[in-house]
C-alpha cells in the first residue's frame, strides 16, 4: 500500500561546472543538492526574505579609475577656515561701525 505524501517535485537546469562545485561544497557539510535546496526554503519562509545578501556586480574598473583620477585631483572649491574667519570677523565690525 502507497502512502500519499505532501511533497512535489521541482526540476532545475544549472551549469554542470555548478553543480559539481556545489556538490563538492554540500557534500563537505553533510548535505546533497536536495538537502540544501530545502533548507535554503526553509530559511526563506522563517526569515520572511531571500536568506543571504545578494550583491550586484563589483564596480566596473572604468569607474573605479574614473573615481581614483577625480579624487586624486585638488579640489579648490572651498574656503580655508582661516578666511571664513576673517570674513566672519570684518562683516560683523562692519555691523558696528554703521551701527554707530
Amino acid at each position: 500500500m502507497k502512502t500519499k505524501t505532501n511533497k512535489t517535485l521541482i526540476n532545475i537546469s544549472i551549469d554542470k561546472a555548478l553543480k559539481l562545485q556545489v556538490e563538492e561544497m554540500f557534500a563537505d557539510v553533510g548535505l546533497n543538492l536536495t538537502s540544501a535546496t530545502i533548507l535554503f526554503y526553509k530559511q526563506a519562509v522563517r526569515q520572511g526574505k531571500i536568506p543571504f545578501e545578494i550583491l550586484l556586480d563589483p564596480m566596473p574598473q572604468s569607474l573605479k579609475d574614473e573615481l581614483r583620477e577625480l579624487s586624486s585631483e585638488p579640489y579648490n572649491d572651498y574656503i580655508p577656515a582661516g578666511e571664513v574667519r576673517e570674513q566672519i570677523h570684518n562683516a560683523v565690525l562692519r555691523g558696528t561701525q554703521t551701527d554707530a
